[in-house]
C-alpha cells in the first residue's frame, strides 16, 4: 500500500505551508508494520489521545472530578502488552517456592531481599520492589508463585536470581501464591 504525505504540514497558526513536495513511503518499509498492524496502532493512538485529554481535564479540575480519575486510570490500564506465541510463554519456568528469610536491602526505600527455599533446587536470593507494601514479617515461611529461569539481574551492586509475581491490586500488589501448600520447587503447569 502506497501512501502520499507532504513534506510539510500545516502551521500551528493554521495557514497552508507555501510549498509542498508530495513524498511517496512504502508501508512496508515502516518498521514493526508486520508485528504491530496498522488497526492496533490506530487504537493505541486513540487511547493515548484519550488519555491526554482526560489527563488535562483531571487537572484542570485539581482532582476533584471522580469520573475523570476513574477514566484516567482505566485508559492507562486498557493497553495490553504485545501478544506472544505460545513457545514464547512456554520458555517460562514457574515455581513454587517458600521464604525462608527476609530483610530490608540495605541503602533502598523499595527492596527487599527474599531468600527462598526451592527444595532440591537450592535456594536464591530474589530482590523485590515490594518494601513498601510488606514488611519482612509478612512473607517468612509463605510460599509464593516465582520466575525461576530469569536471567540474574544487578540490583543496587547484587544479584537478583528470579521474581515474585504479582497481580494488581486496589492499594498494593498482590504476589501469587497457591491456594494450598505444594512442595517446595513445585511447577506451576
Amino acid at each position: 500500500m502506497f501512501t502520499t504525505v507532504p513534506e510539510t504540514g500545516a502551521l500551528l497558526d493554521g495557514s497552508p505551508p507555501t510549498t509542498v513536495t508530495p513524498r511517496i513511503i512504502n508501508s512496508a518499509s515502516i518498521p514493526n508494520t508486520k508485528k504491530f498492524p496498522i488497526v492496533p496502532r490506530c487504537n493505541f493512538l486513540l487511547i493515548c489521545f484519550l488519555f491526554f485529554v482526560i489527563f488535562f481535564i483531571y487537572i484542570q479540575t485539581k482532582g476533584k472530578d471522580n469520573t475523570c480519575q476513574s477514566m484516567v486510570f482505566l485508559c492507562y490500564n486498557t493497553y495490553m502488552k504485545p501478544i506472544i506465541t505460545y513457545d514464547d510463554f512456554a520458555k517460562l519456568d514457574l515455581r513454587v517456592g517458600t521464604v525462608i528469610n527476609c530483610e530490608e536491602k540495605e541503602g533502598s526505600d523499595k527492596l527487599l531481599r527474599l531468600t527462598v527455599d526451592f527444595g532440591e533446587e537450592g535456594t536464591r536470593n530474589i530482590l523485590s520492589g515490594i518494601k513498601k507494601w510488606y514488611k519482612p514479617a509478612d512473607l517468612i515461611n509463605k510460599q509464593f508463585v516465582f520466575v525461576f529461569n530469569l536471567a540474574p539481574r544487578k540490583m543496587m551492586g547484587e544479584d537478583s536470581e528470579g521474581m515474585i509475581l504479582a497481580a494488581e491490586g486496589e492499594k498494593k500488589p498482590l504476589p501469587l501464591k497457591p491456594k494450598a501448600k505444594a512442595p517446595n520447587g513445585a511447577k506451576i503447569l
